[in-house]
């Protein structure tokens, strides 16, 4: 952008001012604001929220940064389409933290941005998190200044988690994991240090908020299960959406009273900690977790910066994997992780930007699925 284009926040305040528009105030309760959902599982959605559903929100993420006593640079990069981003950014801001915005998460783009501004708090995308690692690895002086790692939507591998966190100069850094989803807003929450990390089983996503969120366990007639059996996962947040635009019927849907249903799959332990399985969608038969046979192949492979498991036009278990810029398929190494595992059907090898996302980088599963049955 050229000079004459940009508008200087000191020239703009000097400029005099007759008359103000009166501010209209909706109800606390009245849409006021939509956001999109990511559409993994088929049509996106626009999800209607309210001051009310907003301000919660705000609220359990302002407990979570109330927590940092130091109020210096957070590097955000979060799709701005979805509410993640309006939560984050009014928080943050709220809380006096200085921000830098990323637009393009390219590892080119990111190198240059943290080596510049040396940024101590990071958040982003899981899969963002998982794209960036290689540079963590090869390059880890780059994210040396950051103390506080966080990651919103979804469970990430251990050692994608264990990468960032060696790199800081910092004696203790954290890394924020996050489960929640579009309809609820951040849900439950687990902070990994190096020493956490090394007995983790990362499917376990952590606790709710006293108060603001938690989650329960119920079978397929919506009734709660015991601790230890798995189920659907249904979440109670103050934060809940009010409908889908003009789709309240759909909406509807997935709504038991105050409880929403998920649409994911995972189980309590007897603390009452959420184990997160998989998507409702995507069970595979006779395979308990996809997600769990993703991190342990995404752990011990190093030359792999993806691996996602859908299931073929017979169910079966398929394998889609990427391998890392500069490496090569390793195979040797990929039968020996494989021996224990259930059935895998061999592994079809796709390059890292072919794999259809959304725009919280989310792989597209069904998607997938369609594309590889119309093969």
């Amino acid at each position: 952008m050229t000079n004459d284009k940009l508008i200087s926040a000191e020239e703009l305040v000097k400029v005099p001012v007759d008359d103000f528009e009166k501010q209209e105030e909706l109800p606390k309760d009245m849409i006021s604001y939509m956001t999109h959902t990511s559409g993994t599982t088929g049509i996106p959605k626009l999800i209607a929220h309210s001051a009310n559903s907003m301000g919660w929100r705000v609220k359990w993420q302002r407990n979570i940064l109330s927590l940092i006593r130091e109020k210096e640079l957070a590097a955000f990069h979060i799709s701005p389409v979805h509410s993640r981003f309006n939560i984050g950014i009014s928080s943050m801001m709220s809380k006096g933290f200085p921000l830098l915005p990323i637009a393009n998460p390219k590892k080119e783009n990111i190198e240059q941005l943290f080596h510049k501004f040396q940024p101590r708090i990071v958040e982003t995308h899981p899969n963002n998190f998982v794209q960036w690692v290689a540079l963590a690895r090869t390059k880890p002086e780059i994210f040396k200044s950051v103390k506080y790692y966080h990651s919103t939507f979804d469970a990430i591998n251990k050692e994608t988690m264990a990468s960032f966190l060696n790199t800081s100069s910092e004696k203790r850094p954290v890394f924020m994991q996050v489960y929640g989803q579009s309809e609820c807003g951040p849900m439950i929450l687990r902070f990994h240090t190096k020493k956490s990390l090394q007995n983790l089983d990362a499917r376990n996503m952590g606790y709710g908020m006293k108060g603001l969120t938690e989650v329960r366990i119920v079978n397929d007639k919506g009734e709660p299960v015991p601790n230890g059996t798995p189920g659907n996962i249904h979440m109670l947040s103050k934060g809940r959406a009010l409908t889908y635009f003009k789709e309240d019927t759909r909406f509807n849907e997935n709504t038991y009273d105050l409880w929403w249903d998920s649409g994911d799959y995972g189980v309590k332990n007897e603390k009452g900690a959420l184990f997160l399985l998989d998507r409702q969608v995507d069970l595979v038969q006779n395979i308990t977790s996809t997600l769990a046979i993703e991190d342990k192949l995404l752990d011990s492979l190093d030359f792999l910066d993806e691996v996602v498991i859908i299931r073929d036009k017979n169910g079966q278990p398929q394998p889609i994997i990427s391998v890392c810029e500069g490496y090569e398929m390793n195979w040797d190494a990929w039968f020996h992780e494989i021996t224990d595992l259930p059935h895998l059907n061999e592994p079809i090898i796709m390059n890292y930007d072919d794999i259809p996302r959304t725009a919280t980088m989310k792989v597209q599963r069904l998607r997938m699925e369609e594309e590889l049955k119309g093969r």
